[in-house]
């Protein structure tokens, strides 16, 4: 048997040009496909040089990835437009019509959706890591936060399902992450294994997103880096479990899963085969988060890794912009036995048919979407928390705490003609002025400072990612959209 892991592989690479050694080392992978990271998208006209010649070198049907969802992530912030964050499309397409019921506005998410379908297509992206189907159940979480929709399942599951359909109609493949749901977790996968504890009924919770993504056609899910464990003791009868109408059914077969224990998610064959495929009943492509995310850090070396993602039922490996640990490993597994290595190839196979199905969906279809500024500004307004309750004053400095999500210059380009400075305890020394502090995932430090600095001062306190008590008014998006609605709210409250 003639194989090539690199087939299963979605690889990253330094830089925004295919040279000579780049080409030498992507024709030896093949891949299956390309992630392209912010690093590598600098000029809107070079990346579509850079997109094409990707094309030419490895095929038509090279899929073409990008994590683009607005607000927080958007790999694409340099090069074309801007989009919200998930959370405030949310938020905003439920005000648009009624703040307590569990009716949406369809006209919203549309946009939303072909808006980003423009964008990708324009640079030659066909494959696009979203929408998140993750729950913001933990207000404290540092990774989703306002990359999700919100917090109620059955609201967030209908939304779910008009920004997939729309991404179909557009000729975009979508992918639903993460699976079974990152909303709830306390810690970063980046940078550590989250550990995530779940009752039977809080785990169908977490699915409710992923069954409707695969009920509208989702093309792929990703399958998250976390520590799950079920408590399978829960209470089945309860009068909650009517309320929200969630199926018993389902809850008897979850109940009666067992997983493997002490193993992350992604890894879980148990998990991935029998909550995944059978429960769920996806019948899609599976795809791996990132395999350089710390998370996964204890359990193997680069190669190791992608064995096993690949045997517990991943089809596709996500590589950051390691691409010689990418050519390595391929190199590696390539050279296993397949009568010592069965398990693998079988796998194997079953990868590649699944990639074979997704690629033959790709079609070249044109979009005469017209991007509208203004119209996403004040959506943004629209999902702002409405906490304010006196008059805001004239602007006299703005202070930003240190976080590379805060970009100063977005933030100097919708605030102009005021000074912008970053926040410590010296950061302001004349008292009495009116001080605006945007924040995205403030520290303790932040947080001294700025105790300091209201003694002496007024100030009208931002956040920008999850929601913040001790903020006047929450943003839920860290983007030059966001300030600029910012902007507005404030000019609008000035008397």
């Amino acid at each position: 048997m003639v194989v090539n892991f690199g087939k299963t592989f979605i690889v990253g690479f330094e830089g925004d040009e295919l040279t000579d050694e780049l080409t030498v080392k992507l024709k030896e992978i093949d891949p299956a496909g390309v992630i392209l990271f912010d690093t590598n998208l600098k000029d809107h006209s070079k990346t579509k040089i850079l997109i094409s010649e990707l094309k030419k070198l490895l095929g038509d049907s090279l899929l073409v990835t990008v994590d683009q969802e607005g607000g927080k992530v958007q790999r694409l912030r340099n090069i074309s437009y801007e989009l919200p964050s998930l959370l405030s499309i949310g938020i905003a397409s439920r005000k648009s019509t009624n703040d307590n019921s569990f009716l949406f506005s369809r006209e919203v998410l549309i946009n939303y959706a072909q808006a980003l379908a423009f964008q990708l297509k324009d640079l030659g992206f066909n494959f696009v890591y979203g929408p998140c189907a993750d729950l913001h159940l933990e207000k404290t979480n540092p990774i989703i936060g306002s990359r999700s929709l919100g917090d109620d399942y059955r609201i967030v599951s209908e939304q779910l399902k008009v920004i997939i359909e729309e991404l179909k109609k557009e000729s975009i493949l979508t992918c639903a992450k993460h699976f079974p749901g990152h909303g709830d977790s306390k810690k970063d996968s980046h940078k550590e294994l989250p550990l995530v504890t779940r009752s039977v009924v809080d785990e169908i919770i977490n699915l409710k997103p992923f069954i409707a993504a695969i009920e509208a056609g989702v093309d792929s899910i990703m399958v998250a880096h976390l520590m799950l464990e079920i408590e399978h003791s829960s209470n089945l009868e309860s009068s909650f479990i009517d309320e929200s109408k969630i199926n018993k059914e389902e809850l008897k077969k979850l109940r009666l899963m067992e997983y493997t224990p002490n193993i992350v998610t992604s890894l879980n064959k148990e998990l991935i085969s029998k909550e995944l495929v059978y429960l769920l009943g996806f019948k899609g492509l599976i795809v791996s988060d990132e395999i350089t995310m710390k998370a996964l850090s204890a359990y193997g070396n680069y190669t190791e890794l992608a064995k096993k993602l690949l045997e517990a039922g991943n089809h596709l490996v996500i590589w950051n912009s390691n691409i010689d640990e990418a050519l390595e490993a391929c190199q590696k597994l390539n050279a296993l036995e397949v009568d010592d290595f069965k398990e693998l190839y079988i796998a194997y196979e079953r990868s590649i048919e699944k990639i074979k199905e997704t690629k033959s969906k790709l079609l070249n279809k044109k979009s005469s979407y017209v991007y509208k500024e203004d119209y996403f500004v004040n959506l943004i307004l629209n999902s702002f928390d409405d906490e304010v309750d006196q008059n805001s004053k004239f602007i006299d400095k703005i202070l930003i705490n240190r976080h590379p999500k805060l970009e100063k210059e977005k933030i100097q380009k919708a605030f102009e003609n005021i000074d912008i400075d970053y926040l410590d305890s010296s950061s302001v020394n004349t008292s009495r002025q009116n001080i605006l502090i945007i924040l995205f995932q403030a520290s303790i430090d932040d947080l001294f400072a700025i105790e300091k600095i209201k003694s002496e001062n007024d100030i009208f306190q931002v956040s920008t990612d999850t929601h913040d008590p001790g903020s006047r008014i929450n943003i839920l998006g860290a983007g030059l959209l966001h300030y600029k609605a910012l902007k507005k709210y404030l000019i609008k409250e000035m008397p």
